[in-house]
């Protein structure tokens, strides 16, 4: 009896069918062509970084030990090569923007906090006689209020609703020429 042929697979990338290597067997998913290799490389990388999170934390001492015996290595490499210094220069744009957006979350919780405050602590506690318990569930309301969540499902209706209100119940609007949390004129 003869072995049969190999049986043509399709592969993930380019959606081509190819004859797979005999010695990864059944589980080859990529054909030979570079740029399926490549895809295929970014994807094993990507499921192993998945599976271990933790690999490069802590490395840079020695790196920096390492950078410190070889002097001008940085330099030489970013001169020799220009594209990776434009892609990391790009890469830090990105990652300074995505900050800059974080700090104003927070700014603008901040700067919403007070007037929200004190509409609900007449709402919450109207009673004289008090119970302990009321100042530390106010607190426990107005912290989840301005939770990072929060702020990321209700921001645009919270910002609306106070941009658009009058400036005497609202007096940090007032000297802008914008509404620091939108942007829009108030």
């Amino acid at each position: 009896m003869t072995p049969s042929p190999p049986r043509r697979k399709r592969c993930r990338f380019c959606k081509e069918l190819f004859l797979p290597d005999p010695r990864p067997g059944k589980r080859q998913y990529a054909c030979a062509k570079p740029a399926c290799q490549k895809e295929r490389k970014h994807c094993n990388q990507k499921a192993w970084l998945k599976r271990n999170p933790r690999y490069f934390k802590g490395r840079y001492p020695n790196t920096r030990k390492w950078l410190q015996a070889h002097p001008g290595y940085l330099r030489q490499y970013r001169r020799n090569h220009p594209q990776a210094l434009h892609r990391d220069n790009q890469y830090r744009k990105i990652r300074h923007r995505e900050a800059q957006r974080r700090r104003a979350d927070i700014q603008v919780a901040l700067s919403l906090q007070e007037p929200i405050t004190q509409t609900l602590t007449s709402s919450l506690f109207p009673q004289a006689n008090a119970d302990i318990q009321d100042p530390f569930w106010r607190q426990v309301i107005i912290i989840s209020l301005f939770s990072a969540s929060y702020l990321t499902r209700a921001r645009a209706d919270i910002q609306d609703s106070i941009a658009f209100a009058s400036s005497s119940l609202y007096p940090f609007f007032h000297d802008y020429k914008t509404c620091p949390a939108t942007g829009a004129y108030p």
